[in-house]
């Protein structure tokens, strides 16, 4: 029987884990490289789904603005990113980019640009597409292209 090739995700703003434990359903070749995140818990919830064997075990990095990324150039596959909602989201304050949060957004951006995945998976609120009369999205949509 062939063994599928292995696909390699780079996990940033990674949370639980939620996008890495559904790209291992439907792709059960997928092996996580690293992890990115900064909320102590979500690092130490991260800590303790691979020492249980439901994550693989991977470096966690606490903090995507140093994270390098150089390292993985080449071999990253599938590039995911949750990146903070709160400051496009309509129970927040909507001021978008212009609190630290929202620019995490560029900081994925120069991973994706260091890296070249692939493919990418950005997650988000729906308030992203309508933040600042519909500029947030179209700075995004830009920066994609």
């Amino acid at each position: 029987m062939d063994t599928p090739s292995p696909v390699n995700h780079l996990s940033l703003c990674s949370g639980y884990e939620g996008i890495g434990l559904g790209l291992k359903r439907v792709l059960p070749s997928c092996r996580a490289l690293a992890y990115v995140e900064i909320e102590a818990f979500a690092c130490a919830n991260l800590v303790t789904k691979m020492e249980a064997g439901e994550l693989d075990t991977a470096p966690v990095w606490t903090n995507v603005k140093t994270f390098d990324g150089k390292p993985f150039r080449g071999l990253v596959d599938i590039l995911s990113g949750g990146f903070p909602c709160q400051p496009f989201s309509y129970a927040g304050e909507k001021r978008g980019f212009g609190e630290i949060r929202g620019t995490l957004f560029f900081e994925i951006m120069r991973l994706i640009d260091k890296n070249r995945p692939k493919m990418m998976i950005l997650e988000n609120v729906r308030g992203l597409l309508t933040n600042d009369g519909g500029k947030t999205f179209e700075t995004i949509k830009h920066e994609i292209e």
